[in-house]
């Protein structure tokens, strides 16, 4: 069994908080347990916490198309700032199992969690200025939640004598990830007020309190065989696929200052889901047949699954409430009263922002790379490649694929949809052992951008 604790704290100043330092202070346990049940079957229970505490968070609201941000608002006093205690943990408990000399099992169950809540540190009204950036008065009460909880488990197989060895490996994971957004309070009142350079021009009336939730289920299973045909050639084949389903668990909003009746919404099981296969394939070969020169090629293809902000943004019950006005401050008081609001300018909380295509792709990766090892001198050897991918960078709507074009790069050809010349890198490394204790490495990269024209 093994214990550890960690505390840290840093302190620094910042331009937009000319006040006092920013503290920052962070605590970490950890703990692990092994036990050996039997010879053959073992237990791990692992667990993580940790604390993080900013007595002075800068976060100010940032009306909709203006530059106040937390970096570029201009925080005069304390009282504009937010207190948090934030705590994150991770935790899992772990079966191993050899059930006969050529099958070993594993199994896994855990959870990644956080809590992120945010005090005010003040309670006068709040001014949120887009000219000058001056923000004063009272933040909000409000809190972030996220948890993902997961199952896997995998069943590996040895096997000589099917034209070779193998090593056959099949599993499943399951995920359900939900983030929650709570807002306790808004700003004081639920009131604030957008100035610029100190003329009143907006006002946002919330209507808290709220609580919005997403979610995410996420179904994969794969089946991968790492085959030695002989001495020289060695085979590694896989498949995997994956589900993912977003949904909207039952949530509530319930009557406030600016919302005097409460609604309920309906769960939703799916709003959108994907099915995805991803083959994965690599060969490595001993050129020379002697062990010291070998050849590695390998394809990939990695689906880049959804997070929980798509949930929110096709949630009617929106993670932040608000309606938001022109505002004529007729009697000259500095501060908002019913019927000064003008015109509606925008609002959100009751409607979906977005609606989902059906026809929505995911994000995804396609790689392919070569590199060659070569041992120069007993414990001394080289390695360098060169790696090509193509990355869809965000989720977009089906279009018809443009033509396909040939790509050239050094030590292989492949033909190609666009986007494969988009990024590209090569790697070296090497590494010496000099003494049966002594080992010194060393490794360099290139990558190369013609968009941008930038190598690094």
């Amino acid at each position: 069994m093994v214990l550890l604790g960690r505390e840290q704290e840093v302190s620094a100043r910042q331009v937009n908080f000319p006040v006092k330092p920013l503290r920052t202070a962070l605590t970490n346990y950890s703990g692990k347990a092994t036990y050996q049940i039997t010879q053959r079957n073992k237990v791990v229970a692992f667990g993580q916490a940790g604390r993080n505490h900013q007595p002075n968070r800068l976060d100010p609201f940032g009306p909709t198309g203006f530059g106040v941000g937390p970096a570029t608002a201009i925080n005069e006093s304390e009282e504009s700032t937010t207190e948090q205690v934030a705590w994150g943990w991770v935790w899992k408990g772990e079966w191993n199992s050899v059930i006969k000399d050529r099958f070993f099992f594993d199994m896994r169950v855990g959870q990644f969690g956080a809590n992120r809540p945010q005090k005010p540190n003040g309670t006068a009204p709040r001014f949120e200025d887009v000219g000058n950036l001056i923000v004063a008065g009272g933040n909000r009460d409000w809190q972030e939640n996220f948890r993902r909880n997961q199952v896997l488990g995998s069943l590996s197989y040895f096997q000589d004598g099917w034209s070779g060895s193998h090593h056959l490996k099949v599993g499943g994971e399951i995920f359900r990830t939900t983030a929650t957004e709570v807002w306790r309070r808004a700003y004081p009142g639920d009131v604030l007020h957008v100035l610029r350079n100190d003329t009143p021009i907006e006002v946002y009336l919330f209507q808290t309190p709220s609580r919005s939730e997403s979610g995410l289920w996420t179904y994969s299973a794969y089946a991968n065989d790492s085959w030695r045909l002989n001495n020289r050639l060695t085979l590694n084949l896989g498949l995997r696929f994956d589900r993912y389903r977003v949904f909207l668990s039952e949530q509530a909003h319930p009557a406030g200052r600016f919302n005097p009746t409460p609604q309920t919404f309906l769960a939703v099981d799916s709003l959108i889901d994907w099915n995805v296969l991803a083959p994965r394939i690599g060969v490595a070969h001993d050129l020379a047949g002697d062990g010291k020169t070998i050849a590695k090629v390998s394809y990939g293809q990695y689906w880049l699954g959804p997070g929980t902000d798509l949930g929110f943004n096709a949630n009617p019950n929106s993670n932040q409430w608000w309606r938001r006005y022109t505002w004529t401050d007729r009697d000259g008081s500095g501060i908002w009263e019913p019927g000064e609001e003008g015109r509606l300018v925008d609002s959100r909380g009751g409607i979906a922002l977005e609606s989902l295509d059906p026809g929505l792709k995911l994000p995804i990766l396609r790689e392919i790379a070569a590199w060659i090892e070569r041992e120069l001198f007993a414990n001394i050897g080289v390695r360098t490649g060169n790696r090509v991918a193509r990355r869809a960078t965000a989720l977009h709507a089906p279009e018809r694929e443009p033509a396909v074009r040939r790509v050239h790069r050094p030590g292989f050809h492949f033909r190609s949809g666009p986007g494969w010349a988009g990024r590209h890198s090569g790697r070296w490394s090497r590494d010496w052992r000099l003494r049966p204790h002594t080992r010194a490495l060393g490794s360099g990269a290139r990558q190369h951008c013609p968009q941008c024209a930038r190598c690094r």
